[in-house]
């Protein structure tokens, strides 16, 4: 397909292809697999690779982190596993990347990022420990939390036992009232 659509061949030799590491390249030009003459553009056929389990990204870097893992993503960006580039002994963080946006709402992220920051610390709440824009994609850092999430530890271990079940609720609903403390509203939580 780069042998004939000019577009996406310009596309995968930029400097943001430039960054990919040579497997994420690879990955990349065998995605990049439409009918001849399709109008498909680039964004969509990442999106489709992330979509198929194939991460362009990892391994390489973003706004001075290094992208380890895919660890999810939603309707306003992805989230990586990522570490401190140039560390070796930094502990790895969770980095959001979210999409670009139009400037209405890229002034509405940026005050929810801002808001992140002013919660401080709760036992309850991941911390935020850096926020930024890199090449146009807002971003924000915080801890990274190893380990299963709620829903898969139930999907796992099966129903809780009401102790348990309870004692979870409880650091949720602290979590919760810290954020209505602060004049925040949490209008994503999953179990």
């Amino acid at each position: 397909h780069l042998q004939v659509c000019e577009k996406c061949a310009a596309i995968v030799s930029d400097s943001t292809a430039a960054r990919l590491t040579s497997p994420a390249l690879e990955t990349l030009r065998a995605v990049l697999t439409p009918p001849t003459g399709s109008d498909m553009d680039i964004a969509s056929l990442i999106a489709s690779a992330v979509d198929a389990g194939t991460d362009l990204f990892v391994g390489s870097p973003f706004a001075g982190y290094d992208l380890l893992e895919l660890l999810g993503k939603g309707g306003f960006g992805v989230v990586y596993r990522a570490r401190k580039r140039g560390s070796r002994i930094a502990p790895d963080l969770a980095i959001k990347i979210f999409r670009k946006l139009d400037s209405r709402r890229s002034a509405s992220l940026q005050r929810e990022i801002e808001g992140f920051r002013e919660l401080g610390q709760h036992n309850n709440l991941v911390h935020a420990l850096d926020d930024g824009e890199h090449e146009g994609h807002a971003f924000i850092v915080m801890e990274y939390v190893d380990g299963p999430s709620l829903q898969e530890y139930v999907a796992e271990q099966g129903p809780l036992p009401v102790k348990e079940a309870c004692r979870y609720s409880l650091q949720v609903a602290k979590a919760i009232r810290h954020l209505h403390e602060h004049g925040k509203v949490h209008r994503d939580i999953k179990p």
